[in-house]
């Protein structure tokens, strides 16, 4: 009874223990802005959409609220570290949006400037990093706003991701495909929802 027990014990450990080259990879999302904590909604939308990708494409990701946060305090790599480190995170995917007043909406601002940054916690490494300029000063409704915010955290856990696949050779996986489209069923194809 003892051999089958200890058998069954060791055969469950193969299985569950992760194979070669097979790791979780933890990424810490950490933001900043500018502009007061009336901001932070759209910096959460922002770190929502990164969040959002980040998952979809099998990563494990975590964040903290977003920050107010100088250009001189993003500019030291070092923010966030020891955090990360004690919390068991591999890499950090850090950025600062700068806020400024909208030229087409009276009273909303809007992020005119990021920058972000992809750093490995182990030896304290930058991957990558960069600055963009959101598109996204434009008349429209709070909704279409937010989504565009999303959007742009999206796109920055792409620009994530692609860093750590081709700079570093990072094995994660690849997005998962998207959900069946809402299109009508096509029995020449089988194609689309069915009815």
């Amino acid at each position: 009874m003892r051999v089958t027990i200890g058998l069954l014990a060791a055969i469950l450990l193969l299985v569950l223990a992760p194979g070669p080259g097979l790791q979780a990879q933890t990424i810490e999302v950490l933001a900043g802005q500018n502009g007061g904590s009336e901001l932070s909604d759209s910096t959460e939308s922002i770190i929502s959409g990164c969040l959002d990708f980040l998952f979809q494409s099998g990563v494990i990701a975590t964040n903290d609220r977003p920050a107010e946060l100088s250009p001189e305090a993003f500019a030291d790599p070092g923010r966030g570290m020891e955090s990360a480190a004690s919390g068991l995170v591999d890499f950090i995917f850090s950025f600062r949006v700068s806020y400024g007043p909208s030229t087409s909406l009276v009273g909303r601002s809007v992020p005119l400037a990021m920058d972000w940054r992809v750093l490995r916690v182990s030896d304290r490494r930058v991957l990558g990093e960069g600055s963009l300029a959101p598109a996204l000063d434009l008349p429209m409704d709070q909704k279409k706003f937010d989504a565009g915010l999303r959007s742009l955290g999206s796109d920055l856990g792409k620009t994530c991701l692609s860093i750590l696949r081709t700079r570093i050779g990072l094995g994660l996986p690849q997005p998962m495909p998207a959900l069946a489209s809402s299109a009508p069923f096509n029995e020449s194809s089988g194609q689309g929802v069915k009815p």
